[in-house]
């Protein structure tokens, strides 16, 4: 059974609790709420990326984002691939939404709506199928399914600026100003990225692929999680364990270790020293921890905590050695 993911800000609470009764008398999908978030568009990222990973293994889910106008959320919305994100204020809009966008989002603005307007809107969305009313646009309708994608792909792997992934990335020693910034969300600076080509899902303008260089420090660990796209992952320095847990399969990965993993499969990792690697997704890069209670990386024990906050992280001799290993021109170190 597909499901229908309920989200809001503050201003669209009240609106929230009107649509999810009004949601759950229809037994043909699962209501899930997602409750209030404080900021619009944390709203918009967890639902809308919900929505692009059951897509991308070809489920139906729906989403349903509430905030002052809809606006917002709906321009974070349709960030994600393969979601397509309507703001609508009548049963009409949303009709068409439906019949000619192939929307499987709606935004709702609880400033502009009441409980009985936003059910009658739900209704039209739901009840009314794609192209319907539209038969002399049909073929051009169901074609807009795949040339839209197919648009957005056929720029040869460039980024929406049009520049190309370049052939070398430059390995700093992690201080203010060099290329690696600190990883969004993992809960601590020692964890750092160093970003190739495109887009963390949560940025303006997020566009894929996303290639980039991560390192993690010895003693950590990233608890259960997915991601939206397809995961590929190459060890360059170090030594970690990775689990997929939707496959039950354990790997230990030193230097050449190789991974992937489909989207929206569970899987952690245990960084027994410190590691850097490769990671490319085929989308903007997103992260979905499967515990809300662990999110951001958890340490094996205070000590490796307290290391890792020693000192600002430099590679090592060792990580020198690793590296000198890889085809000349591939990482270029500086001191």
């Amino acid at each position: 059974m597909s499901s229908i993911y309920i989200a809001a800000d503050p201003l669209g609470d009240a609106l929230r609790r009107g649509v999810v009764e009004h949601l759950q008398q229809n037994k043909q999908f699962t209501v899930v709420d997602l409750g209030v978030f404080d900021k619009y568009y944390e709203a918009a990222h967890k639902a809308a990326g919900l929505v692009q990973q059951s897509r991308a293994a070809g489920g139906k889910d729906r989403a349903v984002l509430l905030c002052g106008t809809g606006q917002g959320m709906s321009i974070i919305a349709n960030k994600y691939p393969d979601v397509y994100a309507a703001c609508v204020e009548n049963a009409a809009g949303a009709a068409n939404a439906a019949a000619i966008n192939h929307a499987n989002v709606l935004t709702l603005g609880a400033k502009l709506l009441k409980d009985a307007e936003a059910a009658a809107i739900l209704d039209a969305w739901l009840q009314t199928p794609f192209t319907a009313g539209y038969p002399e646009f049909k073929d051009f309708l169901e074609a807009s399914l795949s040339e839209i994608p197919a648009m957005f792909k056929a720029n040869g792997g460039k980024t929406a600026a049009g520049a190309a992934m370049p052939s070398y990335a430059v390995i700093t020693d992690g201080q203010p100003g060099s290329s690696w910034k600190v990883i969004p969300g993992m809960g601590h600076d020692s964890c750092l990225m160093c970003t190739l080509m495109g887009q963390l899902a949560n940025e303006p303008g997020a566009a894929g692929p996303f290639r980039a260089l991560a390192r993690f420090p010895a003693g950590c660990r990233e608890p259960p999680h997915t991601h939206s796209h397809s995961q590929e992952l190459l060890v360059l320095s170090g030594d970690k364990t990775f689990t997929n847990h939707s496959t039950g399969s354990i790997t230990r990965l030193g230097p050449w270790g190789y991974s992937y993993t489909p989207a929206g499969q569970v899987h952690s990792a245990q960084y027994h020293a410190d590691t850097v690697f490769y990671i490319g997704f085929e989308g903007p890069m997103d992260i979905f921890w499967q515990d809300p209670t662990q999110q951001g990386i958890q340490w094996t024990s205070e000590l490796a905590k307290a290391a890792a906050e020693q000192q600002p992280w430099q590679p090592t001799d060792t990580m020198r050695n690793d590296l000198e290993q890889l085809p000349q021109g591939a990482v270029a170190l500086q001191q």
